[in-house]
């Protein structure tokens, strides 16, 4: 695992950061700090499961009012199939669009 000089990310790209692209990298696994001082798991990783489960849509409440969302807009959009309108409402007095 490499840690960035310059801006203090962990890495285990041992070319240049991915963040800063500087290439002032201090080895860490070579050094004598003590296996204790180097994390064991990666900081953040079981929010980002569960977050990507929620988009994935995995957990069945999510899928589930999702699917009721759908269902409930399917039938509000202002046009239909090639793009006609499906509202014919003019409020406009004259000119461009008026029913006059």
């Amino acid at each position: 695992m490499f840690e960035c000089g310059i801006c203090g990310l962990l890495s285990l790209n041992a070319i240049s950061c991915p963040a800063c692209g500087s290439q002032n990298l201090k080895d860490l696994s070579s050094s004598e700090a003590e296996s204790s001082d180097l994390p064991n798991e990666i900081p953040g990783l079981d929010d980002a499961v569960e977050s990507w489960r929620e988009i994935e849509g995995d957990d069945d409440q999510a899928t589930n009012s999702i699917t009721k969302q759908v269902q409930s807009d399917a039938g509000a959009l202002p046009f239909g199939y090639s793009g006609e309108s499906n509202l014919q409402v003019s409020r406009l007095p004259f000119g461009i669009g008026s029913q006059a």
